[in-house]
């Protein structure tokens, strides 16, 4: 807005509509020149020609502050998930896990939930998909039985999504590992996901399924 800012417009606009609102105090002439008035006030406080080039570049600056201050945001997300997802692989190739114990990587996902939420979840789905996409059979099932001891809670939708990746794999081990994590985390909504899961070719892992689809109906 060139000339007046909204406040002042709105203000001269009020005192147009409280003299235009008594117009038997007035006399036609003037009404007409203050009808006009306030009409022309109402084209101005909605005009929306360019702004003065002063303006325009203030809006642009600010603009371009803000999708600088985004992009850094961005890159320094992409970055920390990167660094993160890096960290946890190379933790859980050299982790001796033992069932039942408490294992570095178990006390590395705790800490990385601990500090951001959000970060934690995305490098640990990252970690989990470049294992899997490598085919590191070792490592799968090790990352699988340590996420187990995890809480559900914490992985939320990342824990269903290893579990129905883990079930799908080839290798019966690997199967075993994800009904394993499903029997340990006690989520009602598993039971379906095992319903609807192919049934195995191999014989023990079919039958500890079913095992554990009959447990799991007894608590939904």
């Amino acid at each position: 807005m060139s000339e007046f800012s909204n406040s002042s417009l709105m203000k001269s606009m009020g005192d147009l509509f409280s003299k235009l609102s008594n117009s038997s105090y007035y006399n036609a002439k003037f009404l007409e020149k203050e009808n006009d008035r306030f009409y022309q006030q109402l084209d101005l406080l909605f005009d929306e020609r360019p702004q003065s080039s002063s303006t325009s570049r203030s809006i642009v600056s600010s603009l371009e502050k803000n999708s600088n201050y985004l992009h850094l945001q961005n890159v320094d997300l992409e970055a920390s998930i990167s660094k993160k997802a890096q960290r946890i692989k190379e933790t859980i190739r050299y982790d001796d896990y033992i069932p039942g114990e408490i294992s570095k990587t178990q006390l590395l996902f705790e800490k990385l939930y601990s500090e951001n939420v959000m970060i934690f979840r995305e490098s640990y789905l990252r970690s989990w998909l470049d294992l899997y996409r490598v085919n590191d059979i070792e490592n799968i099932i090790k990352f699988i039985s340590i996420s187990s001891d995890l809480e559900y809670e914490l992985l939320q939708e990342r824990a269903d999504t290893l579990i129905i990746a883990g079930y799908s794999h080839t290798n019966p081990l690997v199967m075993e590992a994800s009904i394993r994590a499903i029997e340990k985390w006690q989520q009602p909504q598993h039971v379906y996901y095992l319903q609807n899961m192919r049934p195995s070719e191999v014989e023990w892992i079919e039958e500890y399924k079913c095992e554990v689809i009959e447990d799991l109906a007894i608590i939904i």
